[in-house]
């Protein structure tokens, strides 16, 4: 099966983080975005070779916490079938005219195309009781402690 994406803007750095530029076409698609505070982002990882039905299922331990080789759908890794990434953004700013958000942090580098913005919605988008495997245990539990941990250190 074929699918076709449309990229509807891409990633800038901000002086306050990073902007969010959305192609004239979709600016109306920002309308009411304004009274969220969070939204999920989904980018396409376009800056690799290595994506598709060839590539490997079983990755290097990834995480230095874990010596353990790791199924790629146990990972965020950008290599994968299909290399589409997702972040949850806070966001600072939205102008709906011009297309644009604003938002201090994504994990995503410049220039990468963005394929989809939805609201976070804490009824459906929150899990009370979320279970990750032990080595992952002394992440940060919350969003908005993830700014100050030591993401570097994490990561092979």
């Amino acid at each position: 099966m074929n699918t076709s994406l449309t990229v509807i803007g891409s990633v800038r750095p901000s002086p306050r983080g990073f902007e969010l530029s959305i192609g004239e076409p979709y600016c109306t698609g920002l309308l009411g975005l304004c009274g969220f505070s969070h939204a999920i982002v989904l980018w396409l990882a376009d800056r690799l070779d290595q994506n598709g039905p060839d590539i490997s299922m079983i990755l290097p331990a990834p995480y230095s916490a874990s010596d353990q080789d790791t199924g790629v759908f146990a990972t965020r890794s950008p290599a994968r079938p299909n290399p589409i990434g997702v972040s949850i953004v806070e966001i600072i700013e939205l102008n709906e005219a011009a297309g644009t958000l604003v938002v201090p942090f994504i994990d995503a580098l410049p220039g990468t195309p963005l394929l989809d913005i939805k609201p976070y919605f804490p009824a459906s988008d929150r899990v009370k009781n979320a279970k990750t495997p032990d080595h992952f245990h002394h992440w940060p539990q919350w969003y908005e402690d993830a700014g100050a941990f030591n993401w570097t250190a994490e990561f092979r």
